[in-house]
């Protein structure tokens, strides 16, 4: 190999080159062909492609009502159990077949098709992960071609999967879901998104169709197909740079030169070099260099830094004196970070946490589902528009969830613009997974596929094999202790032997786990299935109880990493109407129950709202008490997580001095976002409206706050850092519920703050000296006392800026709340706005006779957010910022306002 930098020698080698001289040509089918699909009752209709059927068939009207309308999961169900044809006709000309390389280039087809190119069988699909390419040039004509995909029904597929399984193997559970998720059986067993045959928060819609794009290549010399980017750090003040290439190409070997160059860091450089393709028709490159870290800028998490990206440009030439001719060229975004996922041993157990250019990061997020059930659906800007929610609320990290699919590319890309990390699950979830020759060899190639199309990204920080499979095979959650050998020897094949060696083989730069939740390196030492997956001294967690009061902060375990945790409600009446009826409207109608798929969640969601708060349970069965259901599930999910994420920001800095437990560095929420309108645990709903947890959020994932607690008869008032914060000042101040004037305020100043990024105490002092001051009301016991104050705590910076409030109350049934009589009015438009989705922002006043609870704003029919909701109103008035993503009036908006509060029966 030979290194130019940047300038062409006097003198060349004679370098042999293939006698065709024609750059690459691509033509996107999806846009030069004419598409139809075909199928079912007698139906032929125009496709689109990239698309799906589901989204043709209504496009077409043959689906008349909006696939989410009440009932029509079930009502277009034949859809999936139907085959169907796609027929692309288009035209190809002399000069197009002159080159000695046509490829058909699939990005994506859904799932199991034959692919015939003028009466030619040239492939055959069976995941919907990998790309697929196929060598064309023997089946393309002059003049008119016809290429037919032919897709197999996925529900009969998988089930003659299963059936072929059982007959020849063993039975790979579960055999169907529960039957409350109102899906379909046997997802286990096609490489398919699996949340499509349905899953507790989501509708089954299993579809069919060329889901990403589809391309006719032309070539006669290498083409890129990916490129992969390493940094390293390789002195103190050095970066090392790898650079990869993977291409297909004649067989060789000829000669080229390789151009690369990283725009503001450094300019293209040359690399001559002799190609020849393997048997797979690949061709493999790559080169080395070094950089000054003084010369580019670090690629930094959300609230740490700066997100500055670089265009890497990589391109092949014809060698030659002169002019160079460019043969093929692609552009990525790269960033220079390095992440670690850091697992060192502790006096019990062993730590897990993430660091970021040297530097120890809790992680603040939550998880990722698909944002449609019809992926093609999804746009970029409804994918900016949810992970701008994600940077609002202070995340750095999300998690995509390994039922749903590998993303868009788009989504990466604005994950790497926000400063959000991803932790990137393998498309496995909550199953046993066949582990035959044939599903090994699929998975192997869908796990190269994702990784080298993924691996560039900044924001990627972390590869997971599986979700909840390791805990699933040691809780015998299917039934599989009898024979449990068998089947954790299909555990380490898939998982150890294909997805981990894959991938770790095509992107050693990124840390790797079989599986979450899981003990990490410790349940790999102890042969991949640890004996409690779920240990509070290794690894991440997955928690969920709702047997105890969610609103209990010691319920909570504590876990080195918080991967998985949430609490459901529904979406606002907003959302729901447009998919339903008013017969619906109602705790009790058949609706209500098909929305729900968690078994027994909508008697749990009343159990847990009434451990706390009043509901006429009377009023359940009109639409006046049903809206009202709807609101206290939001306020009891929103508290909810509030509780339990604080608990575990709290636990950052030390293990548990007895169990060695917590040195939490990590707490991301079940779920960011809704696949349709139903029950669920996300915090933003279908069509990305904030739900009140977001909200909440927003304030308990800020870079610092105050969270106090009562531990025995103490209140301890913690500060929570993510960064050094120190010489803080803390308010304090009581209120009785009938008035807005405090009953004692107190400024605490100095106090220690944070020396280091972590939880520490500021203030501690018996709750019954706080009470006694505030002048609550005398009970026998301090917890009745609280029932007639509202404590208030605010944390200020040395020059007096606020960084956070919290509060501590009683239950809110419990509490002398008075009479609210809260309002809210438009005072007008502020000014544009150019952040995020935003176009303009209006101010608005909210005012109370007393103090109220929960208050909540709505803008139904304008999308945006407000500065604040479901707030603790303890002012006579409070000015909050509506941001609207659309252009409006002030009058307009007044018509779209509404405001409610908690509260208590009489």
């Amino acid at each position: 190999m030979r290194l130019w930098l940047g300038f062409t020698p006097l003198v060349i080698l004679l370098l042999q080159v293939p006698a065709q001289c024609q750059a690459g040509q691509v033509l996107d089918l999806g846009l030069s062909a004419t598409w139809t699909v075909s199928g079912g009752p007698n139906i032929s209709i125009p496709a689109t492609v990239p698309g799906g059927v589901y989204s043709d068939l209504a496009q077409a009207g043959v689906l008349q009502e909006d696939i989410y309308y009440r009932f029509n999961d079930l009502e277009y169900r034949w859809v999936a159990k139907e085959d169907w044809t796609y027929r692309g006709v288009f035209t190809i000309s002399r000069d197009q077949l002159g080159v000695s390389m046509i490829e058909l280039d699939c990005d994506g087809l859904d799932t199991v098709a034959n692919v015939v190119l003028n009466g030619q069988k040239i492939g055959s699909s069976r995941n919907m992960f990998v790309r697929y390419i196929w060598d064309a040039k023997g089946a393309l004509v002059e003049g008119e071609n016809i290429l037919e995909i032919s897709f197999q029904s996925p529900i009969s597929y998988s089930q003659q999967q299963f059936d072929l399984q059982v007959a020849e193997r063993h039975l790979i559970p579960p055999v169907c879901q529960p039957d409350v998720f109102q899906g379909e059986c046997h997802a286990n067993h096609i490489r398919k998104m699996q949340a499509s045959f349905s899953w507790d928060w989501g509708p089954a819609f299993p579809s069919s169709g060329i889901w990403l794009p589809i391309n006719l290549a032309f070539f006669d010399h290498p083409r890129i197909k990916y490129i992969l980017w390493e940094v390293q750090d390789s002195t103190e003040d050095t970066f090392k740079i790898k650079i990869s290439a993977i291409m297909n190409g004649p067989k060789g070997p000829f000669s080229y030169l390789m151009g690369f160059a990283v725009d503001g860091a450094f300019e293209e450089q040359f690399v001559e070099e002799t190609f020849e393709s393997d048997e797979n028709g690949e061709i493999n490159w790559s080169v080395s260099t070094d950089i000054s870290k003084s010369e580019v800028q670090t690629w930094w998490p959300n609230g740490r830094g700066g997100q500055t990206l670089y265009d890497l440009h990589l391109s092949i030439y014809l060698p030659g004196l002169g002019d160079r001719e460019l043969l093929d060229q692609m552009t990525k975004r790269v960033a220079f970070r390095i992440v670690e996922l850091v697992q060192e041993p502790l006096v019990q157990g062993s730590s897990f946490y993430f660091r970021v250019n040297s530097e120890p990061i809790f992680m603040k997020g939550s998880n990722w589902i698909p944002a449609h059930i019809l992926p093609e659906q999804v746009t970029r800007d409804y994918i900016y528009d949810l992970l701008f929610s994600a940077k609002e609320a202070n995340m750095n990290m999300l998690r995509v969830w390994g039922g749903g699919i590998y993303e868009l590319e788009e989504f990466y890309d604005i994950a790497d613009e926000l400063g959000i990390l991803i932790w990137q699950d393998f498309m496995f979830a909550c199953s046993m997974y066949p582990a035959d020759d044939a599903t090994l060899e699929t998975v192997a190639e869908e796990v190269k596929h994702q990784v080298r199309r993924l691996q560039h990204h900044a924001s990627l920080a972390l590869w997971a094999a599986n979700n909840e499979n390791e805990a699933a095979l040691r809780g015998n959650w299917y039934g599989t202790d009898q024979n449990f050998e068998v089947y954790k020897e299909d555990y380490i094949k898939l998982y150890v032997d294909v997805v981990k060696m894959v991938a770790v083989s095509e992107d050693p730069s990124r840390n790797f786990v079989v599986s979450s939740p899981s003990n990490g390196d410790a349940s790999e030492e102890e042969g991949y299935i640890a004996s409690n997956p779920y240990s509070g001294l290794y690894g991440d967690n997955h928690y969920y109880n709702y047997k105890e009061n969610n609103w209990d902060w010691t319920i909570y375990p504590k876990t080195r990493f918080a991967s998985e945790y949430g609490f459901q409600s529904y979406p606002s009446f907003e959302i729901l109407e447009p998919v339903s009826e008013i017969w619906d409207w109602s705790f009790s109608s058949a609706w209500m129950t098909h929305r729900q798929h968690h078994p027994g969640g909508n008697l749990e969601l009343q159990w847990q709202i009434s451990l706390n708060m009043d509901m006429d349970l009377d009023s359940l069965e009109n639409t006046e008490g049903w809206q009202e259901f709807l609101y206290l599930a939001h306020v009891y999910q929103a508290v909810s997580l509030k509780t339990e994420t604080e608990a575990y920001r709290r636990g950052m800095t030390d293990p548990d001095p007895v169990t060695g437990e917590g040195m939490t560095m990590g707490a991301l929420y079940w779920q960011l976002n809704d696949i349709w309108q139903g029950a669920s645990w996300a915090s933003m709903e279908f069509g990305g409206k904030w739900k009140m947890s977001h909200y909440y959020a927003v304030k308990f994932f800020k870079p610092v706050i105050v969270s106090p607690i009562i531990e025995g008869d103490n209140v301890n008032v913690y500060a929570v850092c993510d960064h050094e914060e120190q010489n803080l000042k803390l308010g304090i101040q009581t209120f009785h519920w009938d008035s807005f004037t405090a009953t004692y305020d107190s400024l605490v100043s100095p106090v220690t703050g944070c020396d280091s990024p972590g939880s520490v105490v500021l203030y501690s002092t018996p709750l019954s000296d706080l009470l006694r001051a505030g002048s609550c009301h005398p009970g026998s016991y301090d917890s009745e006392r609280l029932e007639y104050c509202l404590l208030s705590f605010k944390l200020f910076s040395q020059a007096d800026e606020l960084l956070s409030e919290n509060h501590l109350m009683a239950a809110p049934r419990s509490v002398a709340v008075q009479p609210h009589n809260v309002k809210a009015s438009i005072e007008g438009l502020i000014n544009m706005v150019t952040m995020g989705p935003y176009v303009e922002s209006y101010s608005i006043t909210v005012s109370a006779d007393s103090i109220a609870l929960y208050v909540w704003l709505e803008m139904t029919g304008v999308k945006g957010r407000f500065s604040d909701n479901g707030f603790l109103l303890n002012t006579p008035t409070r000015e909050v910022v509506f941001l609207s993503q659309e252009f409006s009036s002030a009058q307009e908006l007044a018509e779209r306002l509404s405001v409610r509060a908690y509260n208590k029966l009489v």
